[in-house]
């Protein structure tokens, strides 16, 4: 199970040679937001959603309003097992900070989108996330940009 922010702000503590006078909670969990927003450019989570396409219609929203990126819309096949989808050209935009993408060319009811989008990892305790996605590889990677940060951070706080 991934570790809490709490868990990973002592660990961070732990790196730091434990000086939680100069790296106190408020500076370890600063550099813990600003590590993971950069671990989330470069590794975001990979999710999707399927939805009806329907006749003559061109743009869709998306329920998952996480959303950061579509990477791909696609018809999903019509084989026996359904597995030889076509990637669909499209555009992806925000209207009012829900995701929305544009087919060129619409589908027809029947068929089936499956659409391929990024998300950002989530640390328990961190603005209100509940879990943590993050693997133990990827907190080693956090805890070393963290540090880095904090070593940052720190001496304009003085």
């Amino acid at each position: 199970m991934a570790d809490t922010l709490a868990q990973l702000i002592d660990k961070l503590q732990a790196l730091l040679m434990g000086n939680v006078t100069i790296f106190t909670d408020a500076v370890c969990t600063s550099a813990i937001r600003q590590a993971l927003q950069a671990l989330n450019q470069a590794i975001p989570v990979n999710a999707a959603e399927t939805m009806d396409a329907v006749t003559d219609q061109y743009e869709y929203e998306l329920a998952d309003l996480d959303c950061n990126l579509i990477v791909d819309v696609l018809r999903q096949g019509t084989d026996t097992y359904a597995d030889e989808n076509v990637s669909l050209n499209f555009d992806f935009y925000f209207e009012d900070d829900r995701p929305f993408f544009r087919l060129h060319t619409p589908e027809t009811t029947g068929n089936t989108l499956i659409v391929r989008y990024t998300v950002d990892h989530t640390i328990n305790g961190l603005d209100d996330a509940t879990d943590s996605t993050l693997t133990p590889a990827q907190e080693i990677v956090l805890l070393d940009g963290a540090a880095w940060r904090a070593c940052l951070l720190r001496p304009s706080i003085s």
